[in-house]
């Protein structure tokens, strides 16, 4: 038996509460404003044909919904970043803390937003959809937490 164990209950309850309390709302967030990156200490998985195929067939199927729960995207963004995309759309932190009237969030000129998985259902998107529709919806989570 590994002398390594799992994290003790304590250790994954405090982790569920920083996760809690780093999520700040949901907006719509343009596609190109959203930057990919693996999570810390896993390589880069590139752009998988098969996987962006998948994808397009169910946006062709069932169509695409940027603002469905399943389909949006968990991504961090800095308070300063935030600030300046509430000022620049005229909302509040209240706004996207309303997940039944999904806001548009006008990041700042050059901003990214990096987010863990969803790479093949954003490119995805991109080829289903754009220019159509450029926004997709985002779980924003403080980069700082």
């Amino acid at each position: 038996m590994s002398s390594r164990t799992a994290f003790p209950r304590d250790d994954a309850e405090s982790l569920d509460r920083s996760r809690e309390t780093a999520h700040l709302g949901v907006a719509l967030v343009r596609l190109e404003n959203l930057s990919y990156q693996p999570p810390e200490g896993r390589p880069r998985i590139l752009l998988q044909p098969r996987k962006t195929e998948y994808w397009l067939r169910e946006f062709r199927l069932r169509g695409c919904f940027p603002n469905v729960c399943g389909n949006r995207i968990k991504a961090e963004i800095s308070l300063p970043v935030l600030a300046a995309a509430l000022t620049r759309s005229e909302l509040t932190i209240s706004d996207l803390q309303d997940a039944g009237h999904i806001k548009r969030l006008h990041l700042p000129e050059g901003a990214l937003l990096t987010h863990y998985h969803g790479q093949h259902r954003l490119e995805a998107a991109k080829q289903h959809i754009y220019p159509h529709n450029e926004w997709w919806a985002v779980e924003l989570y403080d980069k700082g937490m």
